[in-house]
């Protein structure tokens, strides 16, 4: 009987995590993809940059995916749903018109050490950005720039 629920718990797991993926499997899965566009800012570019200053970022990656196969994209949205990464957190989820974004964070000693940005419908996008944000000044840059996207 034992033996039985062993292999039970054992095939419920394996069943639980068939599919998933983590956050940095999701960008070396799509980073070589074919059309799409690819931004590495490294810690010297960004030392250079607003968000270096302001918010203590020291790398963005971004991959758009505008100009890939539709199937490029599906496989996409399917990953992002299949995404569970124990190491980060989900701070917003929303769903408007035909988009649909999922901001992540992996905070370790009261730094934001990522901020992972997903999003899918009228436009696919990975956006990931590295070091060692305090999330206060993330609030306010954020707060402070809201509009500017008119």
């Amino acid at each position: 009987m034992k033996k039985i629920l062993v292999i039970a718990i054992i095939a419920l797991i394996a069943q639980l995590s068939y599919g998933q993926q983590k956050v940095e499997q999701l960008f070396n899965n799509f980073r070589t993809e074919s059309d799409i566009t690819s931004v590495n800012m490294d810690t010297i570019a960004t030392k250079l940059a607003l968000f270096k200053k302001s918010m203590g970022v020291e790398g963005i990656e971004i991959l758009r995916f505008n100009d890939c196969e539709q199937n490029v994209k599906e496989r996409l949205d399917t990953a992002i749903k299949n995404l569970k990464d124990p190491a980060y957190e989900t701070m917003i989820k929303s769903n408007k018109n035909n988009s649909r974004t999922r901001i992540l964070v992996k905070i370790e000693e009261n730094k934001i050490r990522e901020l992972v940005i997903l999003t899918t419908g009228d436009d696919y996008a990975l956006i990931r950005l590295k070091g060692n944000m305090d999330p206060r000044h993330m609030g306010k840059f954020i707060n402070d720039h809201k509009d500017d996207g008119r």
